[in-house]
């Protein structure tokens, strides 16, 4: 169903749907209209939108600060999916969820192999858990022991201390281990 879609004055998107059932929507400050505007710049009746033998129609009812579809200022014309319209400086849009055809990627799956699995930038997803591909961790948290004379990986709970002669690191606070030999 094609559908008006504005922001009321807390930010939170609105939507009046036309119908067969419902063929006009009014537009303007006083509460006999179906949206009701809050502006200065919104006439009390200002415009309304009709659903005319399917096509659907915006019509000025003689504003002061007129109705706008795509930045032209218009008196009667027909709007289309996807325009944007203003009744004076208020802005709205006509939606149609039915003929909307643009739909996201999927995310794709984490792999078991060394490429990442990690989605291109901006598609969404999560990298993958660790071992099964993606980035590698950062310095200190997994992934290779550093080579010989570079000191230990850090300590873990549990764990025995590094051996004699190679070094250590004190573990985070709360996270226990061993620190260096002295």
């Amino acid at each position: 169903m094609p559908r008006i879609v504005y922001l009321d004055p807390s930010n939170q998107e609105m939507t009046v749907e036309l119908s067969p059932a419902s063929p006009v929507v009014s537009i303007g400050r006083l509460p006999d209209n179906t949206i009701r505007l809050q502006s200065q710049s919104i006439s009390r009746h200002h415009a309304k939108i009709t659903l005319e033998g399917g096509r659907i129609v915006l019509q000025d009812l003689g504003s002061s600060n007129g109705s706008y579809i795509n930045g032209k200022r218009v008196e009667k014309q027909e709007l289309h999916v996807g325009d944007k319209f203003r009744c004076g400086d208020y802005p709205l849009e006509l939606r149609d969820d039915e003929r909307a055809v643009s739909l996201p990627p999927p995310v794709r799956q984490a792999s078991h192999s060394t490429q990442s699995a990690v989605p291109p930038p901006g598609q969404g997803g999560f990298p993958p858990p660790p071992g099964q591909g993606g980035f590698p961790p950062p310095p200190g948290q997994g992934g290779f022991p550093p080579p010989p004379g570079q000191g230990a990986a850090r300590s873990v709970p549990g764990a025995f201390p590094p051996p004699p002669g190679q070094g250590g690191f004190p573990p985070p606070p709360g996270q226990g281990g061993f620190p260096p030999p002295p």
